[in-house]
């Protein structure tokens, strides 16, 4: 099945209409090993990263950001909790769960495998008309700002990017039934293919509220392509005024902390809005978990949860001597 739309009532995909991935990346500075993975699916459960991490246990990882990039077009069927299989991920499938807990586990052993002595540097610029408020089209604020990492070897070679913008990867509705990354699978290919050798990670922002700028009777698909190939162009412009240093800080910290009783708006989920009250309590977690990555003048703020932009845009005013992504 295809994660992302309940409307799809948990179908078997019909094909790929683009590769999915799982990309990882491997930071230290000799005291703090840190793992980052952006995997081309909708959502993380917590049994899914503890199950990861349960298999790389002797890699002496410290941390691991395990983030989905949200495309509501990519493999679902890896939960076996009810609601989830039924609003979410389709049916259950023990073996792609087994498998893609195998693919993430792997692509963080192989980064792992070739650390090298390192460059870091970052930008945040803009790229507006993009996004768009998907509850208040007209009205509502959007978050414009492009974050990009750039670290190299020491000859100046590309190992990775990290990408950050603020969209639903919903360019695609619920009637495409082919596996996808939507515009973010566009926009990670695109960077790798123009910078040949380097891995490019996508995190996306507080995207709660936020949608993908599609036009008026634009195909998903090509709106899909416009903001993909859009994004990448901005996110190129952006590279070469990027300041690598070899002096590198890092500060991680991760926390626990207790979520709000679950509220179920009225109108949601449709014919089954009678038993979400009962329901939604198993798709809300008691403690949720948020992480703050600092590297130099870079900070990384990740979370559990589905943020509305005003709560990134939130974030980013408490630092203005930072570049927050």
């Amino acid at each position: 099945p295809l994660a992302g739309y309940g409307a799809r009532m948990g179908m078997p995909s019909r094909g790929v209409l683009d590769p999915v991935y799982v990309r990882a990346l491997v930071i230290t500075d000799g005291k703090t090993k840190l793992a980052m993975v952006s995997a081309d699916l909708l959502i993380i459960l917590k049994d899914l990263k503890e199950e990861i991490m349960s298999k790389i246990s002797d890699l002496d990882i410290d941390y691991l950001l395990l983030g989905a990039t949200h495309t509501h077009s990519g493999p679902g069927g890896y939960s076996d909790i009810f609601i989830v299989e039924t609003a979410v991920l389709g049916g259950y499938h023990p073996k792609f769960r087994k498998f893609l807990v195998n693919k993430i586990a792997e692509a963080i052993k192989k980064a792992n495998s070739s650390l090298k002595p390192a460059k870091f540097g970052s930008i945040i610029g803009t790229a507006p008309g993009y996004n768009i408020n998907r509850r208040h089209p007209k009205t509502g604020k959007t978050d414009p700002a492009l974050g990009v990492i750039r670290i190299t070897d020491l000859s100046g070679k590309t190992i990775a990017y990290i990408i950050n913008y603020t969209a639903h990867p919903t360019c695609l509705s619920e009637r495409n039934m082919k596996i996808s990354g939507d515009y973010v699978g566009i926009l990670e290919r695109t960077i790798e293919e123009r910078d040949p050798g380097s891995v490019a990670l996508f995190f996306n922002g507080a995207l709660g509220d936020q949608g993908p700028n599609c036009k008026l009777g634009e195909k998903g698909i090509n709106c899909m392509k416009r903001i993909g190939l859009g994004l990448a162009d901005e996110v190129w412009k952006l590279i070469p005024k990027i300041k690598l240093t070899g002096n590198v800080n890092l500060t991680v910290l991760d926390k626990m902390a207790k979520m709000p009783p679950a509220q179920v708006r009225k109108g949601c989920w449709g014919i089954l809005r009678p038993a979400m009250k009962k329901l939604a309590k198993k798709l809300v977690r008691d403690e949720g978990e948020f992480m703050a990555i600092e590297i130099n003048d870079t900070l990384i703020y990740a979370s559990s949860a589905e943020l509305a932009v005003k709560v990134g845009l939130h974030l980013k005013a408490q630092h203005p001597d930072k570049k927050v992504l």
